[in-house]
């Protein structure tokens, strides 16, 4: 469609394309694409997407690929099941991914998968701190 077309005749244009929008015709489709996307979807691509950002906006290493990231079952830090649960805000047992050691970046065998909850109690304390918080939590709770 011309941009002159288009100016002519906009309002029959746009009551077309609500008609369209609203017809169960798209929503049937709308549905079925959004729920084979889900399906469809991998959660290491999103991982790998997040770390690629973040390795540009911190100015890091990246070198990894969707087979460099392995997902286990349970956070190995903490033991809980790792989820992928999203547009509920942050969750506590959704996977995450964290760098061993950070200042090398997103390379291969630089990287696990664990809970987002343990990458962020493990985001700013040194190994000293850890040692710390670890012997205190279990004198407390003997």
């Amino acid at each position: 469609m011309t941009a002159k077309l288009y100016r002519e005749n906009k309002e029959l244009y746009l009551q077309k394309m609500r008609e369209y929008y609203n017809s169960n015709k798209y929503k049937a489709w709308y549905k079925k694409m959004k729920l084979n996307y889900r399906k469809n979807w991998d959660p290491r691509k999103k991982i790998l997407c997040h770390a690629k950002y973040n390795a540009r906006a911190q100015n890091l290493k990246f070198n990894l690929s969707i087979e460099d990231i392995k997902i286990p079952d349970r956070c190995p830090f903490l033991g809980i099941k790792l989820t992928n649960i999203q547009g509920k805000g942050r969750i506590n047992s959704n996977m995450s991914l964290d760098k061993i050691i950070p200042t090398n970046g997103y390379v291969k065998g630089n990287v696990q998968v664990i809970s987002d909850l343990a990458n962020r109690m493990k985001n700013n304390a040194s190994i000293k701190q850890l040692k710390v918080f670890a012997k205190n939590i279990l004198e407390i709770y003997k």
